[in-house]
C-alpha cells in the first residue's frame, strides 16, 4: 500500500472513532482489509470511551466480514489471527464491572462485589452463556419469567429487597452459584442478572441488546482505577474451575444442579462442551507434549482464549497442514484469537503445565448480523 493511501485510512479511522460517520467511506476501509485491522488495531490497545470502543468493535467486524466472505491466502489468514493476538480484548469499563471482549461475541467479565448487570430481558433474539468462574462473597445469580416479573415486581419493594430486606417474591429466583456454574439464556421473556462474580460470557453478540427493567447501575460513575494496566492485571490472575456444571433454569424457580459435565477424551486431552445451541461453547485442556487432532468447521469461525500454559497453535490449508512441520504461532495464557471458517488447525502443548483454552464457535452468518 502506498503512504497516501495508509494516511487516508489512519485519517478515516480516527473520524470514525470520533463519531464523524458521514464523512468517511467505510466500504475503502473494508476494502483494504488487513491494512485496515492492522492500523484498526493500534486505536484498540489504548484505553478508549465504550461509545469509541464499540464503534471501533463493529468496524473491525465490518472488516473481518469482508476478509472473511472471499478467497484469501493461508499467509493472510494468519496475519489476520496474529493481529487479533496482538490486539488481545477490547476493554469496556463500566461502572460495576470490566468487560473484555473480542468482536465475535466471546467476553470476560470482572464484576465489583455485590455490583453487577441490570436486570433485563433480550428484546431481540441473542444467546447467552454465563459460565461462572469465581463468587465474590455475597455474588448470586437471578433468573425468572418475564410474566412472573410482572406478576412480582414493585419498585419499592424490589428496592428494599436489593438493600437486603427479605422478600419471598423475589428470593425465590435468587441462584447462589459455584464456580464452573453455566447458564444458557437463549430464549426471549427470560428476566436475568449476575451480580458480583468473574465470569465468562459466550454470547451472539458482544453489545447490549436488552430492555432494562431495574437499572441499579444508572448514574454511577466508573471507577477510577479502571484501565487497561489493571485489566491486564486481574486477567493475568484469571482462575478457572476444574470442573462445571449446566444449571437448569427452565423450571417454575430455577433449580441447582444438574450432573456435571463429563469431560470427553480426545487426542492429546479432554474436551468439556459447555453448552451447544447457536454458538457452541468448549473448554479444552491439551497434556503436556501432546498434540490434538486437526480441526475444521467450514461454517463457523472460532474464538480461542488460552487460559493456562504454552504451545504452538498449527494452521492453514489442508496441504500445509499435512506437511511434516506445518506453519504455527506460538500461543500462551492470555492470548485471544479468531480462527477463520474453513482453516485447518491444531493444537501442540509445549513445557509441563497442560494447554487449556476456551473456545466459542459462532456461524459467520450469526457472527455478522
Amino acid at each position: 500500500m502506498i503512504q497516501e493511501d495508509m494516511e487516508k485510512i489512519k485519517s478515516a479511522i480516527e473520524k470514525f472513532g470520533c463519531g464523524d460517520l458521514n464523512s468517511i467511506d467505510k466500504s475503502n476501509l473494508v476494502d483494504h482489509g488487513i491494512d485496515s485491522l492492522n492500523i484498526l488495531a493500534e486505536h484498540l490497545l489504548q484505553d478508549l470511551p465504550i461509545d469509541a470502543v464499540e464503534r471501533f468493535e463493529q468496524l473491525f467486524k465490518d472488516i473481518l466480514k469482508g476478509i472473511f466472505s472471499r478467497k484469501i491466502s493461508s499467509a493472510d489468514i494468519r496475519e489476520v489471527i496474529a493481529i487479533q493476538q496482538r490486539m488481545g480484548f477490547l476493554l469496556k469499563y463500566k461502572s460495576y464491572a470490566i468487560k473484555a471482549s473480542n468482536p465475535l461475541g466471546y467476553s470476560v467479565f470482572f464484576q465489583n462485589k455485590g455490583e453487577g448487570f441490570s436486570f433485563q430481558q433480550h428484546i431481540v433474539h441473542k444467546t447467552e452463556i454465563f459460565h461462572i468462574l469465581e463468587v465474590l462473597n455475597g455474588g448470586y445469580v437471578f433468573i425468572c419469567d418475564y410474566k412472573d416479573w410482572l406478576a412480582n415486581y414493585e419498585e419499592s419493594a424490589f428496592k428494599d429487597w436489593l438493600a437486603g430486606n427479605p422478600d419471598t417474591r423475589y428470593e425465590r429466583f435468587r441462584i447462589y452459584p459455584q464456580p464452573g456454574d453455566v447458564f444458557s439464556i437463549n430464549k426471549l421473556g427470560v428476566v436475568h442478572t449476575v451480580i458480583g462474580c468473574v465470569l465468562e460470557e459466550y454470547a451472539t453478540v458482544s453489545t447490549d441488546m436488552v430492555d432494562r427493567l431495574f437499572d441499579q447501575n444508572a448514574g454511577k460513575k466508573i471507577p477510577s482505577y479502571f484501565n487497561r494496566d489493571y485489566a491486564r492485571g486481574i486477567l493475568k490472575s484469571l482462575k478457572f474451575p476444574a470442573a462445571s456444571r449446566r444449571v437448569n433454569i427452565d423450571a417454575d424457580s430455577p433449580q441447582i444442579p444438574n450432573p456435571g459435565i463429563t469431560p470427553l477424551p480426545i487426542p492429546g486431552g479432554v474436551r468439556s462442551i459447555l453448552s451447544e445451541s447457536a454458538i457452541i461453547a468448549s473448554r479444552y485442556a491439551f497434556e503436556p507434549a501432546k498434540t490434538s487432532q486437526r480441526f475444521h468447521d467450514s461454517r463457523c469461525a472460532s474464538c480461542l482464549y488460552f487460559t493456562q500454559g504454552k504451545g504452538q497453535l498449527m494452521v492453514g490449508n489442508e496441504e500445509e497442514m499435512n506437511r511434516l512441520t506445518p506453519p504455527s504461532l506460538q500461543v500462551s495464557q492470555g492470548d485471544l484469537l479468531i480462527i477463520p471458517n474453513g482453516v485447518y488447525y491444531a493444537f501442540a502443548a509445549e513445557g509441563s503445565s497442560p494447554l487449556e483454552l476456551s473456545e466459542q464457535k459462532i456461524p459467520l452468518d450469526v457472527a455478522f448480523v
